[in-house]
């Protein structure tokens, strides 16, 4: 028996009850008066039932069949705005005749239809005004109570107050509409997706958005979780399914972007995600999605200006260095071609050794331009060991201050505790002394102070503003900071992220190699550089040395291995391999000139005719590196399958260490660097010879 029928059941079988004054039923049977103990259990049920109606939080009433109240309990009273049954007795009275409605707001269309036809009414939800003017909604159910020959004799029902349900269902309603309205004009689409504990997917929630960036419908997005997957690129989906995986696994959030074709077309999409672990152990992941093809298309133009306009700015630079190394070249040569022309010119019997002397230091001069543009490629890779930089720099000293004119004073600040590097010396005299010629010149004769300052910094204290090289990240933790100050002329802003170019100056074209060089030993270094400059304010040079790690208390002494004594370096034939004529001559002469007999092949291929002629002669080789038909690797090689022992020395215009790179089977047993005089030769020679 539902709650309703025994409320009913209560107020039929009670009768002349008041409670509070109000009437209750209507009469008594009088038969119960007769048995004691029935008026005991009647006397009980009717507090029981008084008591229920007087404090039920529903409100509840009973009516006659024109709409008369006869009872209110106290809940229905208050939620129709009314202090008592009385005073609800009072407006109904005051009413007229014809109108039996006692609130206008309520319409009684509904209940009067379904309580002829059904007997009762279920769930009639009607707004009420109150008569201060407040405006609630109920929610009324009602039946019919007959006489024994079954017609009404009233009507009793249960008032609920919805107003607030009402309001919170209209919030949200609203709320879901804002969002769905919101969801259907930005360009992000949203999703809910539950992933249930057997593995099972499914989104409960897709906006018409982000249907439309899938090129689908919500309702098929709704029924097949899959069809996202249908739409990734081929060559994408690995990675999308990957991501996918980890994340639901890790129940971490989700993120990816990469290619999909929609609609037969292209497109770039950004997918993200954030999980909400359920009680159940099921996940909902809100995410959105993201056509991100238009970013895409103005990053790539973006990347293709920048790399047009870093072109341009190489041809630049490029045309610069071409136009600058021939005006050095040409002036090199020139001291040498004069010098020699005038020894063509010299009367018979004198000396040439003073033009000899010009001409030789004109093509030595040459070779310094050849090393360091080496150096600015970063294709002189030295050996590096660990220093303590302010020891470098203080051994140095004599030679930086020459660098300095006379009018400038050096001022130095080294800390007690010097950050420990691993650099080449020779490479760090020459990067102090470039910086030190260069403040030099930016004081411009005048009296002033240059200061070269040491100290130790955290990766994130480097600028990034006007760093060089350009894709330079740092790597390590602590760096050491060399920095030289100057306060000269200063620098205008353009020209900042020149002055590393070869021959770029700002005083005219064609300066020199001294910052160029400076780069170029910095990224050897694994370092960076940076500079700060403003016009009539001077400059500031700072370069940055990964600091070494482990702690090094006590740094090896400079060890200089015993000399050996001075072997012999002619006798015997030697095979010189090079294809430059000119190059071959003189180095055959040189070589003969250290007692040897000397055979020549113009390239690899001559070279092993050569050595099959003589190969019992022949003591050892030397070979340039870069030939056509067979180059020198592929030379040494070949004459090693003829002769396993056989010294070799290799020759090249690179660096040493960009020519020994790479893995090779066969190595020589020394190297010369051109160009080369005699004592260069001789000591490979010696060095080949000791070792045999």
């Amino acid at each position: 028996m539902s709650e309703m029928e025994k409320l009913r059941k209560h107020f039929d079988s009670a009768e002349g009850q008041v409670a509070d004054g109000v009437p209750f039923v209507h009469s008594v049977p009088s038969a119960i008066s007769e048995h004691q103990h029935v008026e005991e259990e009647l006397r009980e049920a009717k507090e029981s039932l008084a008591n229920f109606f007087e404090h039920a939080v529903l409100g509840m009433y009973r009516s006659s069949i024109d709409g008369q109240p006869l009872m209110l309990n106290p809940a229905l009273c208050k939620m129709a705005g009314y202090a008592s049954f009385e005073a609800v007795v009072q407006e109904y009275q005051q009413r007229p005749k014809e109108d039996l409605e006692i609130n206008p707001t309520y319409s009684r269309e509904r209940f009067r239809r379904e309580i002829n036809e059904n007997g009762h009414v279920v769930g009639l939800e009607s707004p009420w005004t109150k008569p201060n003017g407040e405006v609630v909604m109920l929610r009324e159910c009602a039946w019919v109570v007959r006489d024994a020959a079954g017609a009404p004799k009233y009507y009793e029902g249960i008032f609920e107050d919805i107003t607030e349900r009402k309001r919170m269902e209209k919030a949200l309603l609203e709320s879901q509409q804002q969002y769905e309205d919101l969801a259907a004009t930005i360009r992000v689409g949203t999703y809910i997706l539950r992933s249930k504990s057997d593995g099972a997917r499914a989104f409960e929630y897709v906006s018409p958005r982000m249907a439309t960036i899938l090129g689908s419908s919500p309702e098929s997005l709704l029924q097949d979780v899959q069809s996202v997957n249908r739409i990734i690129h081929p060559e994408d989906l690995d990675s999308f399914l990957v991501a996918n995986q980890q994340s639901f696994q890790q129940h971490g959030p989700f993120n990816w972007h990469g290619r999909a074709i929609v609609a037969g077309t292209l497109r770039w999409l950004h997918f993200e995600s954030t999980p909400k672990l359920l009680p159940d152990g099921e996940i909902l992941w809100h995410g959105f999605v993201v056509d991100i093809t238009e970013g895409k298309i103005l990053e790539a133009e973006k990347a293709a200006l920048l790399a047009q306009n870093h072109q341009l700015k190489k041809s630049e630079s490029l045309g610069r260095m071409a136009s600058s190394i021939a005006h050095h070249f040409n002036n090199k040569l020139q001291a040498v071609l004069g010098n020699l022309e005038l020894i063509n010119a010299l009367p018979k019997g004198a000396d040439p050794a003073r033009f000899l002397a010009m001409a030789k230091k004109g093509a030595e001069k040459a070779a310094e331009v050849s090393r360091s543009m080496l150096i600015y490629l970063g294709q002189t890779t030295l050996k590096r060991e660990p220093c303590r930089l302010a020891d470098c720099c203080k051994d140095a000293l004599p030679l930086l201050q020459q660098a300095l004119p006379s009018s400038l004073t050096l001022e130095m600040n080294f800390p007690t505790q010097s950050p420990i590097v691993e650099a080449n010396a020779e490479q760090l005299q020459q990067l102090l002394t470039n910086l030190l010629s260069n403040a030099g010149e930016a004081m411009e004769d005048r009296q002033g102070t240059v200061r070269l300052t040491l100290r130790a910094c955290s990766a994130n204290e480097i600028a990034t503003a006007h760093r060089f090289p350009y894709a330079w990240q740092p790597d390590q933790p602590s760096y050491a900071c060399l920095e030289v100050a100057d306060s000269g002329g200063g620098m205008a802003e353009a020209d900042l992220d020149k002055i590393f170019d070869p021959f770029f100056s700002t005083k005219f074209v064609g300066r020199g190699l001294g910052l160029a060089v400076v780069l170029g030993i910095v990224q050897a270094h694994g370092g960076a550089i940076t500079v700060t400059s403003r016009l009539g304010h001077g400059s500031a040079f700072r370069v940055y040395f990964p600091v070494v790690v482990e702690a090094v208390s006590d740094l090896p002494e400079n060890n200089h291995s015993e000399l050996q004594p001075e072997a012999a370096v002619s006798g015997g034939t030697l095979m010189l391999i090079d294809d430059d004529p000119m190059v071959l001559e003189s180095t055959k002469v040189m070589v003969e000139m250290l007692g040897f007999n000397v055979l020549t092949a113009l390239d690899g291929v001559a070279a092993l005719q050569v050595f099959r002629q003589h190969q019992a002669a022949i003591r050892l080789v030397i070979t340039d590196l870069t030939m056509p038909r067979l180059d020198g690797w592929s030379t040494l090689a070949a004459l090693r399958q003829l002769e396993p022992n056989l010294p070799v020395i290799l020759a090249s215009g690179h660096d040493k260490a960009h020519a020994l790179e790479g893995a090779h089977a066969e190595q020589p047993q020394a190297f010369l660097s051109k160009p080369y005089g005699i004592e260069q030769l001789r000591e490979a020679l010696r060095q080949v010879i000791v070792g045999e």
